[in-house]
């Protein structure tokens, strides 16, 4: 009896949007997508925004600094979008309105990770440390991490945050009572 080959299917392209000035670096995270069918995108210093139901463009926002660029971004679920750059800056932006409603300053070096869940938004930087922000009263906890570049995850309910790098250790901290795991 004869084999037949399995042939695995391609995925069918969808879309091919064309991203000059994309960073090329391992430890940044570029790119986000929305419940609301948006892809987030940044190039440089710019962020742009890719509606996938009127496919419209949106220039965002931009950095003005010089020798600044976005690190990471991180949608949340009520129109918002938390951009992190490589001053240690977190800027979040009003989708619908384009326009900044905070700007969170605590990290010495850049924001490379975030993540928002039920309210609060993580941040993960180069500096070594975990930052948690409200939007309403701004920096509500901050953790010693490890100094390397730091991806961090919270659970679903905001009450833990995952962090690792590439110094290969996972730490968990727990929001309540501020104690690691």
């Amino acid at each position: 009896q004869q084999l037949k080959k399995n042939k695995k299917s391609k995925p069918k392209t969808y879309k091919i949007l064309d991203a000059p000035n994309l960073q090329d670096d391992f430890y940044l995270n570029l790119l986000d997508w929305s419940d609301r069918n948006q892809i987030a995108v940044a190039l440089d210093s710019a962020l742009y925004l890719w509606s996938g139901c009127s496919s419209e463009i949106t220039r965002l926002y931009e950095t003005t600094q010089l020798n600044d660029y976005i690190c990471s971004l991180s949608f949340c679920d009520d129109n918002k979008i938390a951009v992190g750059n490589t001053q240690g800056q977190i800027r979040v932006f009003d989708i619908s309105k384009k326009k900044k409603v905070n700007c969170f300053e605590g990290h010495y070096g850049r924001v490379g990770s975030l993540d928002w869940s039920n309210g609060l938004l993580a941040s993960g930087s180069r500096d070594g440390n975990v930052g948690v922000w409200d939007l309403r009263v701004g920096q509500v906890e901050r953790y010693k991490a490890t100094p390397v570049d730091l991806r961090i995850k919270m659970d679903p309910d905001g009450s833990h945050i995952a962090s690792g790098g590439n110094d290969n250790k996972l730490t968990v901290y727990s929001m309540k009572g501020n104690n690691e795991m």
